[in-house]
């Protein structure tokens, strides 16, 4: 590569840079690795890194947060409303300006554990989830399968349980960026709900 091709790249890459921060409408910030993202998050939108938040002003240029990973730490600091670090910092941010802030499923890697290993502290760690979720978080489902909790482990309780009218079932369309929506094990399903659910190309995982 000569020079003249160096420049053009650079020139290339650096406006591509320039237009991405001007366009936040269609830009979200990722927390994490983006290629745990659907397919169908990466064709809505301009997908920027962690790299370009550097401040709680920057998140102005986000429409949408999307945590991928999170570690422990980073988990009880958001809970806990501690922004010591870039993601917290970043979705603490994100959801005092009203941004919406989307959490993979599989970013919970406790739930890997089945909840007869020390379930006390698996306790702990779906508390702070908890805690996210009521904070405003959503979750959503990536396109790997999510490592919940084993059979023996109390469910999420957060998933949508009892009867799941039509109404219901579009509501959860709504909030649902994945392929899936998830529903608690025993939830009653209208057929209209059933129907819409289908008409919206989702799948219905009870858990």
């Amino acid at each position: 590569m000569d020079q003249r091709e160096l420049i053009e790249l650079v020139t290339k890459e650096v406006l591509k840079q320039i237009s991405a921060a001007n366009n936040g409408e269609n830009s979200v910030l990722v927390l994490g690795n983006p290629d745990l993202l659907p397919q169908s998050i990466k064709d809505k939108y301009n997908l920027l890194g962690a790299d370009r938040y550097t401040c709680e002003e920057d998140i102005d240029t986000f429409q949408k947060v999307y945590i991928t990973e999170l570690s422990l730490a980073e988990l009880a600091d958001i809970a806990l409303g501690r922004n010591s670090g870039k993601t917290a910092c970043a979705t603490l941010s994100a959801l005092l300006k009203g941004k919406e802030v989307w959490l993979l499923d599989s970013a919970l890697g406790f739930r890997k554990y089945g909840a007869q290993n020390a379930r006390a502290l698996l306790q702990l760690y779906e508390g702070y989830a908890r805690t996210l979720l009521t904070f405003g978080v959503k979750m959503f489902n990536g396109k790997k399968a999510a490592n919940l909790y084993s059979a023996s482990a109390a469910p999420d309780p957060a998933l949508p349980e009892g009867v799941i009218t039509e109404a219901v079932a579009r509501r959860l369309i709504d909030a649902c960026e994945g392929e899936s929506i998830k529903l608690k094990k025993g939830a009653v399903i209208t057929p209209s709900a059933r129907d819409v659910i289908k008409e919206a190309s989702k799948k219905i995982e009870l858990i």
